[in-house]
């Protein structure tokens, strides 16, 4: 018997093994004819400096391990870096210096980019094993294999699954930062502790919103005192195990756990930045960061401000993580974002509850209200439901972190509670294996109806591959509706220049059809063989110069740009921005050229509303939209 159970286990973890696979195999062959997304370029340029020059000034923000793991390749390979002895390098920007890494310097970065993302892929293989795992012990083999077919065929997942972002770190870093600190709570050993302060660390060097761990971990250990189980201990291996019942007592050992955690966190940290505190390597002379200091701790009167310049005082921690988690604090307060047609500086509440109901597939929408319908309603034993603490502390504090936050960008953030929300859904199959009340055509009409929604879930994915980071349900009309609902990260990240080479290729009336872009990315379209007239966009690849006059052809407009969330203009166009468009075009022409291009940018912001009452000719992968405008129509969006 035990030797037939070992060999079943086998078996079901070499079905995983392929499941796994087959999804790192679509996330990576998804993004193959991708473009660069608009901050992969940050994160493979800042990783490579890294690992290469032991230098942190670029990009702190965005999470020392995930940078360096996408580099790794761009290092291995020998590959050429931009000059360091520019104005660029010494003020931090990333953009500028990774623009020169990615397409001046003979780099192969197509390739490079392409091995990064499979080393994302991995990650994204030990998150989908963990989720398997977790639910198994939780709801059995039949909620395992549901959750993990949520999770392998999940247009979310496979969408940032494989990109040179820290996203997918984080939320294999919050899954497993809650498992092993749960863990560690009712069984303290050497191994258990070392297990979740690594766990921790590597939560806090992915993404600065792992400091979330904090106030979920002062929740475990609430529960964990409150509902006074056991808690066994060791010194160490081969020492008898010790059974603590008082709350005194387990309150004093989890204390030094904590300390413990505390001590390996900062060792961790200081590691990961070569044990140096400032962020620059070598002579610091005229080095400085692309946001200063001041403007990053927000005026100081904050108390976080306080805290960490009372770190930077003792140098408490590396300058650039302190940096890091400033910037990422202070400019979460306001950020451009576009919901539903409004444009806003200070987010919504609304945000992010619309990009889940929008975003996920129609069938794991309802898998997750069967899911938690069965978890509340008793359904499950009740050390299933004390095993869950750990999954409901994540996903009320993240949850509740993201409503509060201004900083709604893209879908992207809610990435974290994906997996929570796949182990607890898989309770549905599980009390459909289980149910007592389910017996006879009950049970097979159950049976058929978990079938039909997995199904269903896996049809959407499909439908709408590879342009995963697309997806939107019916609820919002579709991908093809989605720049109404939702843009940047959420839609268009600058990922789709391939796909727009193509369908030039195949649709323009001829070569000498003019082409007019503005798109939200950081890839040079001449990259891809695009020689089109470049528009106002969020960053200029113009070199200071202005575009050509623009005339009768095709204007492409990436969904993120024609909103107007990142345009010169930013948001609706309204009576004092025409007031003031006016007055410029009355200007002689020498008046307007001493403005530079405030015309251009007044004449874009106009463009673009005009175009938002229009339905594109075509669109192209979902996330660009095509107008092929007459001379007629161009006068009526610029004169009338």
């Amino acid at each position: 018997m035990t030797l037939a159970i070992r060999v079943g286990r086998r078996a079901e973890w070499a079905l995983v093994a392929c499941a796994l696979v087959t999804y790192a195999a679509l996330a990576v062959s998804g993004v193959k004819d991708k473009s660069n997304t608009f901050d992969e370029i940050a994160h493979l340029t800042a990783g490579y400096s890294y690992w290469t020059f032991g230098d942190y000034r670029l990009q702190p923000e965005n999470g020392n391990w995930p940078q360096r793991l996408v580099a790794v390749p761009a290092v291995l390979r020998g590959a050429t870096f931009a000059s360091r002895d520019t104005e660029a390098w010494r003020g931090s920007d990333i953009w500028t210096v990774g623009d020169e890494f990615f397409f001046d310097r003979g780099n192969d970065i197509d390739r490079l980019l392409l091995e990064g993302r499979a080393l994302v892929a991995l990650l994204g293989m030990a998150l989908g094993g963990l989720v398997f795992a977790w639910a198994r012990r939780l709801t059995g083999a039949a909620g395992a294999w549901l959750a993990l077919l949520l999770f392998v065929a999940s247009p979310t997942m496979l969408a940032h699954g494989a990109l040179t972002t820290s996203d997918m770190a984080a939320a294999l870093g919050f899954l497993a930062a809650v498992g092993a600190l749960w863990r560690v709570l009712h069984r303290v050993t050497p191994a258990t502790v070392l297990m979740s302060a690594v766990a921790m660390s590597a939560l806090l060097l992915a993404k600065y919103s792992g400091v979330l761990i904090a106030p979920i971990g002062v929740a475990l250990v609430g529960v964990r005192l409150f509902l006074a189980r056991p808690l066994i201990w060791r010194r160490r291996k081969g020492d008898p195990w010790r059974i603590e019942y008082g709350m005194s007592r387990q309150a004093a050992i989890i204390a030094a756990v904590a300390a413990a955690h505390l001590a390996v966190v900062v060792l961790m940290i200081w590691a990961s930045y070569g044990f140096r505190y400032s962020a620059f390597s070598g002579a610091s002379a005229g080095q400085h960061f692309y946001v200063d200091w001041p403007r990053v701790l927000g005026g100081g009167d904050s108390l976080i401000a306080q805290v960490v310049e009372w770190a930077r005082s003792w140098r408490a921690l590396p300058e650039a993580y302190l940096y890091g988690l400033s910037h990422t604090i202070t400019f979460a307060q306001t950020r451009m974002s576009f919901l539903n047609g409004v444009v806003s500086n200070t987010g919504s509440v609304a945000f992010f509850p619309y990009a889940f109901a929008t975003k996920s597939t129609l069938p794991f929408l309802l898998f997750c209200a069967a899911g938690i319908a069965v978890w509340i309603r008793g359904s499950v034993l009740p050390r299933q439901r004390y095993q869950l603490m750990p999954l409901l502390a994540l996903l009320v504090v993240y949850g509740g972190a993201a409503l509060t936050s201004n900083l709604n960008i893209g879908h992207r953030h809610l990435l974290p509670l994906y997996p929570v929300l796949m182990i607890m859904a898989g309770a549905c199959a599980w009390w459909v294996a289980r149910s007592s009340i389910l017996h006879g055509r009950r049970r097979s009409i159950a049976v058929v109806a978990v079938v039909v929604l997995a199904a269903w879930h896996v049809g959407e994915s499909a439908a709408v591959r590879p342009h995963y980071l697309t997806y939107f349900n019916q609820l919002a009309g579709g991908p093809s509706q989605g720049y109404r609902h939702l843009v940047e990260s959420s839609l268009d990240w600058g990922q789709d220049l391939p796909a727009l080479k193509v369908w030039l290729d195949e649709h323009r009336q001829s070569r000498e059809e003019p082409v007019f872009l503005s798109y939200f990315g950081t890839s040079r379209p001449l990259h891809f063989g695009i020689d089109v007239n470049l528009l106002p966009g969020f960053i200029n690849r113009r070199r200071g110069t202005v575009g050509a006059p623009w005339t009768a052809g095709l204007y492409v407009f990436g969904a993120t740009m024609l909103t107007g969330v990142y345009s010169p203009t930013r948001g609706e166009w309204t009576p004092a921005m025409e007031a003031q468009y006016q007055e410029v075009r009355r200007m002689p022409a020498q008046a307007q050229a001493e403005l530079g291009d405030v015309l251009e940018q007044l004449s874009f912001g106009r463009l673009s509303a005009f175009l938002r009452r229009r339905d594109p000719t075509a669109q192209v992968a979902n996330s660009l939209l095509v107008f092929r405008l007459s001379a007629e129509d161009l006068a009526e969006a610029l004169d009338r």
